[in-house]
């Protein structure tokens, strides 16, 4: 797991992009499940992309959705999750995990390292979690 939290644009992209959709959602919602937590994904124009998961803040993906497509237009496989979600309790531990996993498995997603951007609540459980999920060695860019 990758971690992102000030990568050179990166602030510009958040400044640009975060605020709510008047459509609602751009991206591909799958509701909750024993396979992870609900999610929306945003496919990359090729079709397929690095997979990045973005960790809401604790309002909820809503504000997050255009952040998540500016993303996928730069040509990452963004999943967006609730990070009320992925909270480290007992109940919801293991949530990021199974997010990160199903998404592995999804036609549009390149396999294998996944960049995680957590934002406001999410940047804290995104920290928590490195630490958990640093088999192929986690960082953290700040």
């Amino acid at each position: 797991m990758i971690l992102l939290s000030g990568v050179l644009g990166f602030g510009s992209l958040i400044a640009s992009s975060c605020a709510v959709s008047p459509a609602g959602t751009s991206g591909l919602y799958t509701a909750a499940s024993e396979n992870g937590p609900s999610q929306t994904a945003y496919v990359p124009p090729a079709g397929k992309g690095p997979i990045v998961v973005v960790l809401s803040g604790a309002t909820g993906p809503r504000l997050y959705d255009r952040f998540s497509a500016a993303l996928a237009r730069e040509g990452y496989y963004v999943v967006l999750l609730d990070s009320n979600e992925v909270r480290r309790n007992a109940a919801r531990a293991e949530n990021l995990s199974r997010a990160i996993a199903r998404s592995q498995n999804v036609p549009n997603a390149i396999a294998g390292k996944v960049g995680v951007i957590g934002l406001s609540l999410g940047g804290e459980i995104a920290l928590s979690r490195a630490h958990l999920n640093a088999r192929g060695g986690a960082r953290s860019v700040s």
